[in-house]
């Protein structure tokens, strides 16, 4: 999912960030565990390597589990990142869910934007409408009290 100039993604593979460089991309978001990545280099993928190897910045800010619980460090990380440059960045994990959250947060906490209107621009990859809404089938509406 390509949003302004953020992707967020599933957990890509040597020709993902390949193809990504050539389209931009100049910055890495990964919000896996290092548990997580540890599965991925036995399986014989070093993505921090490849990385470097294209010249890409790559930050690690785990999210998940009691290790790794909800916070704001991720959402500042991509911050930093868009600031950092006018680059594409890429935020992933293992199925997109924790980094279109990092990137929604970043949406109502930097940028200013509605909670509802962000969410729902993220219905494409099931989170929206919320399992509230779905299961009361009533429709709801997120605010944001600053």
């Amino acid at each position: 999912m390509h949003k302004d100039r953020v992707i967020l993604a599933a957990q890509p593979n040597a020709d993902d960030f390949r193809q990504w460089h050539a389209a931009g991309v100049r910055h890495v978001l990964n919000v896996r565990t290092p548990a997580e990545m540890e599965r991925v280099r036995e399986s014989g993928f070093d993505q921090a390597a490849l990385l470097a190897e294209l010249g890409m910045s790559y930050t690690q800010v785990p999210l998940g589990g009691d290790a790794y619980p909800m916070r704001q460090e991720p959402v500042t990380a991509l911050r930093d990142l868009l600031e950092r440059d006018d680059a594409l960045v890429l935020v992933h994990c293992a199925s997109t869910t924790r980094a279109a959250q990092v990137w929604a947060a970043h949406q109502v906490r930097d940028i200013g934007r509605a909670p509802t209107e962000v969410y729902r621009e993220l219905e494409p990859i099931g989170l929206w409408p919320l399992p509230l809404e779905k299961l009361s089938g009533v429709p709801l509406e997120i605010e944001a009290r600053r």
